[in-house]
């Protein structure tokens, strides 16, 4: 039905009109796969959408993202982070280990 498309939450509100729309929260493409709908694909310009051109579709399968959380700083200890950052991560982690329980 949706065509391999997947939503995260489908949100329904109504215009200043009083007109319905429903509003689609997709995730994030993965790093190098372009998203599109029925072998096409897109790009926003302002408030419109073009058809990406060949050239873009290419830049954009040889994307390749850096993870940065993998990568170790010599010499760095726990006292260069900071005491909020450690608290929020601390926090967020908890958070996702109860969803998994």
């Amino acid at each position: 039905m949706t065509d391999g498309l997947t939503f995260m939450d489908i949100f329904e509100v109504y215009s200043p009109e009083d007109k319905r729309v429903l509003m689609f929260q997709m995730p994030a493409t993965p790093t190098g796969i372009p998203a599109g709908w029925k072998n096409r694909y897109y790009d926003r310009k302002g408030e419109s959408l073009s058809e990406i051109s060949f050239e873009k579709l290419d830049r954009i399968r040889g994307e390749r993202r850096t993870d940065w959380s993998k990568s170790f700083v010599k010499g760095a200890t726990i006292n260069d982070l900071d005491p909020q950052a450690i608290k929020l991560a601390r926090k967020n982690y908890q958070q996702n280990l109860k969803k998994f329980k």
